[in-house]
């Protein structure tokens, strides 16, 4: 659960902060996480991911609602439930790159 929490708060914050376009939110995410840019190809599976779950949340907002409920945080509410969704499953997966910048 704390991941999953932590990948909902960080694409909150994406999509607040990371600019207008799924590939600036993207890449904002990425530098913030691994200290970087992302490379061409690796945008691209990124973006794809997140065009698979946006389609996937879009078509089955109950299962956006129970991805994003997960933790004690409150959600936001100013993003869509869909759209949440789908940025967390696309930082989730920055965080469990073996690359990500954490601390012991």
């Amino acid at each position: 659960p704390t991941y999953v929490e932590s990948a909902r708060l960080l694409a909150a914050r994406a999509i607040r902060e990371g600019g207008p376009s799924s590939d600036s939110r993207i890449t904002w995410g990425f530098r913030l996480l691994l200290a970087r840019s992302p490379r061409p190809a690796e945008l691209n599976v990124l973006t794809a991911a997140l065009q698979r779950a946006l389609v996937k949340y879009e078509a089955d907002e109950s299962a956006a609602s129970q991805l994003t409920s997960i933790g004690e945080s409150t959600v936001a509410e100013d993003v869509s439930v869909s759209e949440l969704a789908a940025y967390t499953v696309v930082m989730s997966t920055l965080l469990n790159l073996d690359e990500t910048v954490t601390r012991e």
